[in-house]
């Protein structure tokens, strides 16, 4: 049992050092520079603190963001709104012809879905909102596999095609030769508005961007145009002090590709006229990011490395103090040995004497004098004297006989005056003795 408490004792890493007073509970030499240096220093170091704290809290530290790219081999994604179509004209004459005014529909927005090398799949008829066509609540698929185990593979195709009869609704009215002729001999633009996604990491949510592009369409030519839409998944890691990830889906990017034919080589095809075809479709490659927000251990990590930096400068401040205390050090010392001269008013150099004291104040030169007074008393007295050295000391009396505790006090002091006496008579002997 004692072996266990001794080692238990021995391996505590929570001694208390030992610590020598310079004076009475003056434990280290401390100066106003000191002071004022660790005020300002503690101060940038505090500062410096709640300006990461401020930073982490506030999404403004920087996270670590890696992007790569993969091959998209499988995946589905539905887009709840992915463009926009609008038309306008400009005309040489006064009035302008618009191609959905529902009383001379010259134009209609046909869409239909591609799955492989299978024919075009018609799904509908795009309705007209303020000049507009809104594409929304759409899914692609690329080599997606479904429930029943079939490979699904799809892209959308938008065809800009003359007005159907069969497909008009009951307050819509096809427009007549003249009118559709006056509207061919217009400028007609189709702007493209593109929504797509990114991922903003000050604010840690998905943001919604746009982007325009024109075309123009004529009833020479079709225009074809092939858009490829970019996916981009990214996994965002904002736990405080252990991982926590959130994984997102978007498109990111659009890019398209546009070429002219003949239009006998598409009316073929959908078995009409069609000026202006679009097509969308899943980019085989997809966008890889990951998104590590700092952790409070890494921003308290760093924060802590700065204020080392800036708490190194104390040690200029320590320098200081270690000059000064040695300066006072050696003034005390002299005010020992030569109580009655006032150095700063003498005009001899006294640089031989303080280097003298800084030899004083050493460890070594410490033991060496004790050492001597040793060597001396034991030449000066008896063994046996030297011995009831080890024994005086005042005893405690529990009584509380005043008259008692006096007879005590008389014999110690009594006993102490007789062995001054014996030293001083020895000194006066080895005195005498040197002297001769």
């Amino acid at each position: 049992m004692d072996h266990l408490v001794k080692f238990i004792t021995k391996i505590d890493q929570n001694g208390a050092p030992l610590r020598i007073a310079i004076e009475k509970d003056i434990f280290e030499y401390k100066s106003l520079f000191g002071g004022l240096t660790t005020l300002v220093l503690y101060s940038l170091s505090l500062t410096y603190f709640i300006y990461g704290i401020v930073q982490w809290f506030t999404n403004q530290s920087s996270p670590i963001i890696t992007t790569s790219q993969q091959s998209n081999e499988r995946s589905k994604i539905q887009i709840p709104n992915l463009q926009d179509y609008s038309l306008f004209n400009f005309a040489s004459e006064n009035k302008i012809i618009s191609c959905f005014d529902k009383e001379n529909l010259v134009l209609m927005i046909l869409l239909f879905e591609l799955n492989g090398v299978d024919q075009p799949k018609f799904l509908q008829r795009l309705e007209i909102n303020n000049e507009a066509i809104n594409l929304k609540n759409n899914t692609f698929y690329r080599n997606y596999i479904n429930e029943q185990g079939i490979v699904q593979d799809n892209q959308l195709m938008l065809i800009f095609t003359d007005c159907d009869t069969n497909l008009l609704n009951e307050d819509e009215i096809c427009a007549n030769q003249t009118t559709r002729e006056a509207f061919w001999r217009q400028v007609n633009f189709m702007k493209f508005t593109q929504h797509f996604q990114m991922f903003d990491h000050q604010q840690r949510q998905i943001q919604s961007m746009e982007r325009t592009i024109y075309s123009i369409y004529t009833n020479q030519q079709t225009l074809f145009m092939q858009g490829v839409l970019k996916i981009q998944e990214t996994e965002v890691d904002n736990g405080i002090l252990f991982s926590q990830i959130s994984t997102y889906q978007f498109i990111s990017d659009f890019t398209f590709q546009t070429q002219s034919g003949p239009m006998e080589l598409y009316k073929s095809m959908f078995e009409r006229n069609a000026y202006l075809i679009v097509t969308l479709k899943l980019d085989s490659i997809m966008n890889k990011q990951i998104i590590q927000y700092p952790k409070i251990n890494q921003v308290l990590a760093d924060i802590g490395s700065i204020i080392q930096i800036i708490l190194f400068l104390n040690f200029v401040a320590i320098k200081w103090n270690q000059s000064l205390y040695e300066k006072d050090l050696q003034d005390r010392i002299l005010k020992i040995y030569f109580p009655q001269i006032d150095f700063s008013k003498q005009s001899i150099s006294i640089q031989k004497i303080q280097k003298h004291c800084v030899e004083k104040i050493s460890l070594v030169n410490l033991v060496y004098e004790i050492s001597r007074l040793q060597f001396g008393m034991q030449k000066l007295m008896d063994r046996d004297k030297i011995s009831e050295l080890h024994q005086l000391g005042i005893e405690f009396n529990q009584q509380d006989n005043p008259q008692d505790n006096k007879i005590n006090q008389n014999q110690e002091d009594s006993n102490l005056n007789s062995l001054s006496q014996e030293m001083q008579e020895s000194i006066c002997k080895l005195t005498i003795l040197k002297s001769q």
